[in-house]
């Protein structure tokens, strides 16, 4: 009850843009939207990574941006510590029928910290900012702040009040297809 500690916040998810040309057309293009990574229970515990955002073009190789990693969580401690870990930020693959143009990771989560008393302010780390997304704001002594638009992380959680403080899920992916036809 005397003691305080934070999560780590969860990384931002990678961006990327892809110029397909020549005879494709939509319904030849499938793929998934990656989902928010989950929270960390409240306690010790760890928020789950964002899922990958993913396009198969002409039935080639896939294409994946993706989903940033999940914070750790770490148990409080009457000595100042570290705290949980930072989530990593998501990176990209590149598949096969089209050209990769854009290439941005996301950004990596902040590291936790406990400073061993709840007599000192202890603040949430922010979390990763992705390319469409920004990540949850840092907070005190409250669970942490969603990720925002999409692919952002979300804030680490807070232990400062003798009180386990549960995570908050990161923000979805999303897939934006721009068609140009020439004559």
């Amino acid at each position: 009850a005397g003691q305080s500690c934070t999560a780590g916040s969860g990384g931002g998810g990678a961006y990327m843009r892809i110029l397909v040309t020549g005879s494709t057309n939509l319904a030849n293009i499938t793929g998934s939207v990656g989902i928010a990574g989950a929270a960390g229970a409240s306690g010790n515990n760890a928020g789950s990574a964002g899922g990958n955002t993913t396009l198969v073009i002409n039935g080639g190789t896939t294409w994946t941006a993706g989903g940033g990693g999940g914070g750790g969580g770490r148990a409080s401690s009457a000595v100042a510590q570290t705290g949980g870990t930072a989530g990593a930020s998501g990176t990209n693959t590149t598949g096969t029928n089209g050209t990769l143009i854009v290439n941005i990771p996301g950004q990596i989560g902040g590291v936790g910290f406990s400073n061993g008393t709840i007599t000192t302010v202890v603040h949430g780390p922010a979390g990763g900012d992705s390319f469409l997304g920004k990540g949850g704001g840092a907070n005190v002594f409250v669970s942490g702040n969603a990720g925002s638009n999409y692919g952002g992380g979300a804030s680490g959680g807070v232990n400062a009040s003798g009180a386990n403080a549960a995570g908050t899920a990161g923000a979805q992916g999303i897939v934006i297809i721009t068609e140009f036809c020439t004559v």
